[in-house]
């Protein structure tokens, strides 16, 4: 099996009027939503996870990426959502939770779960080398939540180390979403 196949995006159907939209962070996959998938299709309604653009390959498919592919590819998935559901939610873990934030009002969500999303970016030094640990020591990080079958979380292929200095256009541009998720929420403090 591919890396790329162990990404796969799903879209669990029950026919029902009501959409949710699953939206992963930097680096992540669809499959960190198996179980909240799984979830929320007992409860009845229709859910799908999507996989952004530059994950799920190798590391000069993520390096070709940027934070406006990904923030474009975001709204389209929205847009399809709305144009099939009477009712649209949206969840977005860490990243995605920046694009949720961003077009919740544009495109009239009718609800946004976050789970884990950036106010802020603090680098610190035992971040990166656990970022190091999983880059260089080939470590997959898996579900904890699946126990029969787990899947990776961590969408993009391991590199040649020289590979990962082309990430860092691609993941400042995670300043630039931070930035533009705070702008609906500063804007609905100022006017209450």
């Amino acid at each position: 099996m591919s890396h790329k196949d162990l990404h796969k995006p799903f879209y669990l159907k029950n026919g029902s009027n009501i959409g949710v939209l699953c939206i992963h962070g930097l680096f992540g996959s669809p499959n960190q939503f198996i179980d909240i998938a799984k979830v929320i299709e007992t409860l009845g309604y229709d859910v799908k996870a999507i996989l952004l653009p530059g994950h799920g390959g190798g590391c000069k498919d993520f390096a070709k990426s940027s934070y406006k592919d990904w923030k474009e590819y975001a709204k389209v998935e929205i847009e399809k959502m709305q144009q099939h559901y009477d009712k649209v939610f949206l969840v977005g873990h860490s990243m995605g939770g920046l694009f949720c934030l961003d077009f919740a009002d544009e495109v009239q969500a009718d609800g946004v779960i976050l789970i884990n999303t950036p106010m802020k970016v603090h680098v610190k030094l035992e971040k990166i080398f656990m970022c190091m640990k999983v880059v260089f020591m080939n470590n997959t990080i898996t579900s904890v939540f699946e126990t029969e079958n787990p899947k990776p979380l961590y969408s993009v292929d391991n590199g040649r180390w020289y590979e990962y200095i082309t990430w860092i256009a691609p993941m400042l541009g995670i300043y630039k979403l931070i930035e533009y998720g705070k702008k609906p929420l500063i804007s609905s403090v100022r006017t209450q």
